[in-house]
């Protein structure tokens, strides 16, 4: 089922239309409940491998937004692994380190919300690729000016024309939607300085979020890194979006938050019937997804202890 064919189904069910606040409500239960099957079925993480090219003296780099977590970090060039470390225990072996080579370990600095900093104090821009976004929706820019003050600003969006801050950003901190009610932001919004895209926030998230990274030594080369990463599966947002497990179980997304919508239009009973719907299902749904041995494997004469002689111990026959 796709999104705009569960919101309808949920529509159906509470006898209501198309606009009002059982959807804005509808909307809301729908992606919390995504969230809850997907994390009950172990299914709200997946991997994702990509390449991570180093800059010869650049020691720092944000990873592209979808990156929750990294499993590994691989130099295919030196037949290696990059080890990771501890902010703790790097910063103990490498403080204000200036050698460089080939990079060997690294440690998380942290979350970000642009994936690359300006390179120099200068004004941003925000466009949509939507020209629908214009009005009423806004980025906030947050970051440091040149004087290491604090600062932030608010970009009203103009569809798929530039808009440029006034204020002059030496860092960047965090980039966020917002929109007055009734309006909603459909697009990819774009965060330049210059021509140096900072981040680009999707349709689906209110912010951009990257993981960031430190390296040891600081690379001397540009060499293309293998990472291995956790990504987090994105929110239903356009009609026509997929939930991300076994289409058998869609059903849930909508027997679920019927449970909870369904009483505030006085529809108690039918609420009650999609809530043991909901149980039953999601049960069945994780009993799916366990593993089963194709054959039992009998073992024989175990014993967990030393069997001892029922009678008095012989020197150099049961002990030396």
């Amino acid at each position: 089922m796709t999104y705009s064919e569960i919101r309808a189904a949920l529509r159906n069910l509470g006898g209501q239309p198309s606009g009002g606040d059982f959807d804005t409500m509808a909307d809301s239960a729908i992606n919390r409940y995504y969230r809850m099957i997907l994390a009950y079925v172990d299914q709200d993480e997946q991997t994702r491998e990509f390449t991570l090219t180093t800059v010869a003296s650049t020691q720092d780099y944000g990873l592209p937004t979808y990156v929750k977590r990294v499993l590994n970090i691989e130099d295919a060039t030196a037949r290696r692994s990059v080890a990771e470390r501890t902010p703790r225990d790097y910063n103990k072996k490498h403080p204000g380190t200036t050698v460089s080579g080939s990079a060997r370990q690294y440690h998380i600095l942290g979350n970000y919300g642009v994936e690359v900093q300006p390179a120099a104090a200068g004004t941003v821009t925000v466009v949509s690729s939507e020209a629908t976004d214009a009005s009423n929706r806004y980025v906030r820019v947050k970051g440091f000016d040149s004087s290491g003050r604090l600062i932030d600003e608010q970009l009203t969006l103009n569809g798929t024309s530039t808009v440029t801050s006034t204020n002059s950003f030496a860092s960047v901190e965090t980039c966020v939607k917002s929109v007055a009610s009734g309006s909603t932001i459909t697009g990819y919004i774009t965060v330049k300085t210059g021509t140096t895209t900072l981040a680009v926030i999707p349709y689906w998230d209110t912010m951009s979020s990257h993981l960031w990274i430190r390296m040891y030594p600081i690379p001397d080369d540009a060499r293309a890194l293998t990472v291995q990463s956790v990504m987090r599966k994105e929110d239903l947002v356009r009609d026509d979006d997929w939930p991300q497990f076994d289409p058998d179980y869609h059903h849930l997304l909508v027997s679920g938050p019927a449970s909870e919508l369904l009483p505030t239009v006085g529809k108690n009973a039918l609420a009650g019937k999609m809530m043991s719907d909901y149980q039953e299902n999601l049960a069945t749904f994780k009993g799916t997804q366990s593993r089963r041995p194709n054959r039992a494997i009998f073992f024989a004469d175990v014993t967990n202890a030393a069997i001892l002689p029922d009678r008095p111990l012989i020197e150099g026959v049961d002990y030396l």
